[in-house]
């Protein structure tokens, strides 16, 4: 590493990687110049020469970032990619549009929703809050530029906004760092750019399906005309969470270690928990959903299913073939720690969690590999596999 932004740069590079592997497959498509002298903040645009997206981050802005937060302004940039903002024709008036990108893409980065990234980034991040403050519910740039159009007396401070003077978050269509960058508009170029995130997509496709973003689901299911199959993913997910546990496995004690390691056995199965999550927002739907995911699992294996909500209020212990259908109901608050009071006791390869995905945090035991079920209308738990049920 040259200097201090390089270290930054690979710590902000790796936080994306653990967090949000989707978006860091987008850096196969993209470059990034960190100490640009004449750009005030960040900005993305497409360079014609390299053929790739440009991420391309100020000097003096970098400078003020520490790692997380130069992590949130690159995943800005990348989501600005894979939501086409570059050579989007559907909302004309610039401004209004700029806002409503960005009120999307800030709403999906923890980071900026943090009083250190609003005190760090002069309160531009607060574009974050502005589909939570005006109650859209929608999930698109788009409903929220017709909804800012319909209401203008919504529309944020112009001193708010990181967009007014075209050098913040955007996409930049005013960038003056080269002739060889361009905003994608029309023509040759654009088509270029087209078929690269395009090709990515599918190339990376089980990454991008099952994020929990509405946006990313709609550019997934219209550049690859796929429809989200949440039983492919779930398979897909069980099958290589538990590639690696055919001949190792908590059910024998190592020779060595006793049952402090997993020992070797080939030909063992490897344990399963499936934990549901009978708070309030569980429905026929996603019961439906949970008991086909029972099924799948009894195919290939014996394994545990255990419900509740604050506190344990099931289990059924399922033996592989074995037909079961277990009655569920919401009861009230979410707090899975019950889960421990049986992973502590006993030895298990995967957790499988349903849930809607607003629960406190998970213990990070890194013996137990982890997929989280997400309910329709929840969100995405941080640095796991995360499969929307829908």
């Amino acid at each position: 590493m040259e200097n201090v932004n390089d270290l930054k740069l690979f710590e902000a590079l790796n936080i994306i990687r653990k967090s949000r592997p989707h978006l860091f497959t987008m850096l196969d498509i993209s470059n990034i110049e960190l100490n640009n002298k004449k750009m005030p903040t960040a900005a993305v645009s497409w360079n014609k020469k390299a053929k790739k997206f440009l991420i391309t981050i100020g000097e003096n802005f970098s400078n003020k970032l520490d790692s997380k937060n130069l992590a949130g302004v690159i995943e800005h940039e990348l989501l600005h990619i894979l939501f086409e903002h570059l050579f989007d024709s559907t909302m004309p008036d610039k401004r209004t549009a700029n806002i409503a990108m960005d009120s999307i893409i800030n709403d999906s980065i923890d980071i900026f929703k943090t009083d250190k990234a609003d005190a760090i980034l002069n309160d531009r991040v607060k574009l974050s809050k502005i589909n939570k403050l005006f109650n859209i519910k929608q999930n698109t740039s788009l409903d929220v530029y017709k909804f800012l159009k319909e209401n203008p007396d919504k529309m944020p401070e112009p001193d708010k906004s990181s967009l007014d003077d075209h050098s913040g978050f955007s996409n930049n269509d005013d960038n003056e760092s080269s002739e060889e960058n361009s905003d994608l508009s029309d023509g040759l170029e654009r088509d270029i750019a087209e078929a690269l995130l395009k090709g990515h997509i599918e190339k990376n496709l089980e990454k991008f399906q099952g994020t929990g973003h509405a946006e990313i689901d709609r550019i997934v299911k219209e550049k690859t005309k796929i429809e989200y199959n949440f039983k492919t993913l779930f398979s897909n997910a069980v099958k290589k969470s538990l590639r690696d546990e055919t001949v190792k496995t908590w059910k024998k004690p190592s020779r060595r270690l006793g049952d402090l390691i997993k020992g070797i056995k080939k030909s063992v199965i490897p344990k399963v928990l499936l934990l549901v999550d009978t708070s309030g927002s569980i429905n026929d739907e996603i019961i439906q959903k949970i008991n086909w995911q029972i099924d799948f699992l009894s195919k290939f294996y014996s394994f545990t299913v255990i419900y509740g909500d604050t506190k344990l209020e099931g289990r059924v212990n399922v033996k592989k073939g074995q037909k079961v259908n277990i009655e569920y109901s919401g009861y009230g608050g979410t707090d899975l720690s019950f889960y421990k009071d049986i992973t502590d006791k006993e030895n298990f390869d995967l957790i499988v969690f349903n849930t809607d995905g607003f629960i406190p945090e998970i213990d990070p035991d890194c013996r137990i590999k982890k997929i989280f079920c997400i309910f329709d209308g929840g969100r995405e738990v941080d640095g796991y596999k995360n499969i929307l049920l829908k």
